[in-house]
């Protein structure tokens, strides 16, 4: 399995979703440059089906060597706030826009950066058939990347929009700051953006039983 880590968390209901020959095709996908230098693939993990799905924008550097999605820093916060909350990681479904990790070489390192618009359309089917298999009643979008992918036109900023309710094939949506943001603050700025953070899962949370009026939102902007 290209050298992947074995400690995976999966449920899933047999016969549902090959995840196996899901992960085969994704490690043997070149639809875009990226393919060309990965250590590893990194799909979901976690509960499948499961109400609460997050989608982040891609795999770092961790990731990129283990195998396996939001294992480094930005991972830990998010199993701590998701902890906090009364919830395991293995009660959600965890994943990325991108499947490979995005980087630029800057004077000899590899430096992770936002995924671009032709490597999201490339992986875009992959991770809607991540989203069919789990079947959430809440995508938590993690970051502006995974939000304006799912969202389009519909999304502006993640500062504006984040914490509000959106629509993705009847999916409700929530965009949420991306732990590594979270992360990047300090003093009482970090503590003022966590507890926005940790608001906005919670509500992310609640929206498992928020009935909604019928949605009419586009699903993808090129």
């Amino acid at each position: 399995m290209n050298g992947q880590n074995p400690g995976f968390l999966f449920e899933t209901k047999e016969n549902d979703f090959n995840l196996m020959s899901y992960k085969k095709e994704v490690d043997t996908c070149k639809n875009c440059f990226l393919g060309n230098y990965r250590t590893n693939t990194v799909i979901g993990e976690g509960k499948m089906p499961s109400d609460l799905m997050f989608i982040g924008e891609g795999p770092g550097d961790q990731e990129d060597r283990e195998g396996r999605p939001f294992v480094g820093r930005a991972g830990e916060l998010l199993t701590h706030t998701l902890t906090q909350l009364g919830l395991k990681r293995t009660e959600v479904w965890i994943t990325n826009i991108i499947k490979c990790r995005a980087f630029d070489q800057v004077d000899h390192k590899k430096v992770n950066r936002p995924p671009r618009t032709e490597e999201i359309q490339a992986c875009f089917s992959f991770l809607e058939r991540e989203i069919t298999a789990v079947n959430p009643r809440v995508i938590v979008a993690l970051g502006s990347p995974s939000s304006s992918s799912l969202l389009g036109k519909n999304f502006k900023t993640i500062t504006q929009d984040r914490g509000k309710w959106f629509n993705f094939k009847n999916i409700k949506v929530i965009p949420v700051f991306h732990p590594a943001y979270v992360l990047r603050q300090k003093g009482r700025l970090y503590d003022k953006t966590f507890e926005t953070f940790l608001s906005d899962l919670q509500e992310a949370i609640n929206g498992i039983n928020l009935k909604t009026d019928t949605w009419n939102l586009p699903l993808f902007k090129k």
